[in-house]
């Protein structure tokens, strides 16, 4: 044996010792959270190369069997998911049953999203609550009342009190919620991004 061909082979061999060797169980579900996160078509070759790159020991047709065992495990289960096979790919889908009370659910997202305006002045009621309208519009320049009503119905702020001040005596002020936390991933008020006057 040459030597040259000496090196390829040992290098083989400890490329192959490198490689990490998963369960059946293990190698499927890690197809399932790629095609979740991908949320598209994903095709078999991706798959096994992002296998091969994360240095997973599984062949292509190994691969594809977990696959297809994976479609097999949502078809005979009640999950409200399924994996299809399309374009060469697979790819996770909702049950057709389901996709009345989905659309219903998808409308509701919609009418929650908030315009820019809206997000502006959660900004200023994040910051400087608690706060009164006429303050608010004070420092936006502009009318918030309609602003306002959708940001309460959407439970984003509520009325925490009425104002002392002289100036604004009586006036609702208004605070942020736990929904407005939840909403932009944050523990308390304190893990807002500090801003630059």
């Amino acid at each position: 044996m040459h030597a040259e061909e000496k090196k390829t082979e040992t290098l083989a061999l400890k490329t192959s010792a490198l490689k990490e060797k998963w369960e059946p169980e293990k190698i499927r579900a890690a197809v399932e959270a790629m095609l979740f996160i991908s949320g598209s078509v994903v095709s078999l070759t991706k798959m096994y190369q992002a296998f091969r790159e994360a240095h997973i020991q599984v062949s292509k047709k190994k691969l594809e069997k977990e696959i297809r065992q994976l479609m097999e495990h949502y078809q005979n289960t009640t999950a409200g998911l399924l994996v299809e096979e399309v374009a060469g790919g697979f790819r996770l889908i909702t049950r057709p049953e389901f996709h009345k009370v989905l659309l219903k659910f998808q409308e509701e997202k919609r009418r929650q999203r908030i315009s820019s305006a809206a997000v502006e002045t959660l900004a200023v009621i994040a910051y400087k609550q608690p706060i009164t309208r006429t303050e608010i519009e004070s420092i936006r320049g502009v009318s918030v009342s309609a602003i306002l009503k959708k940001l309460v119905e959407l439970g984003l702020i509520q009325v925490i009190g009425r104002s002392q001040k002289k100036k604004t005596k009586g006036a609702y002020l208004y605070g942020t919620t736990e929904k407005f936390l939840e909403s932009f991933g944050l523990k308390s008020l304190e893990d807002l991004p500090e801003i630059a006057y």
